[in-house]
């Protein structure tokens, strides 16, 4: 008989299971980090106001995204569980040097989670955001089609390859 354990509480400030083993799970949120989140949410940009409205209610290829979600150390503007997509929109302060170093930096830490990140300049979601949705469409669906497993042609019930016997 096997006695399952119960996992411990989650620490002060931590929401849900976490693992203790040194390894930070992907989605650790402290309440400063939910807070933070929220309140980006309430002061979206226009560009981020314009995507969120062709993203949200599972209108593109049916899936959920999340805006301004946590994720390890970082707040992304877009979220999508399903196919493990960041989208991020740029506005001008990231065309600075330093600023484009860092986003390179929380690019490689999120594809090194195995998350695929797409980044949009804020004027082309303003002026394309058709544009911008066909990008994402064509990725979600190149995303979809890497995570499908080969289902295997099973034969009908009762044997298939039936023979007539010999008499």
């Amino acid at each position: 008989m096997s006695v399952r354990q119960k996992s411990p509480s989650p620490r002060k400030g931590e929401v849900g299971a976490k693992r203790r083993e040194g390894v930070e799970r992907c989605f650790s949120r402290t309440r400063r980090k939910t807070a933070l989140a929220r309140t980006l949410r309430h002061n979206m940009t226009e560009a981020e106001k314009k995507l969120w409205f062709r993203l949200r209610q599972n209108q593109l290829e049916n899936l959920s995204f999340r805006r301004q979600h946590p994720i390890g150390n970082y707040i992304v503007d877009f979220w999508c569980s399903a196919v493990k997509l960041v989208i991020e929109l740029d506005g001008g302060q990231h065309n600075h040097p330093v600023s484009r170093e860092k986003d390179a930096v929380r690019t490689k830490n999120l594809e090194s989670r195995s998350i695929t990140v797409l980044r949009f300049w804020n004027p082309d979601v303003m002026k394309n955001v058709e544009g911008v949705l066909v990008t994402i469409r064509e990725t979600v669906l190149d995303l979809q089609s890497q995570n499908q497993t080969p289902t295997l042609t099973l034969p009908p019930a009762g044997g298939g390859n039936l023979r007539e016997v010999d008499r």
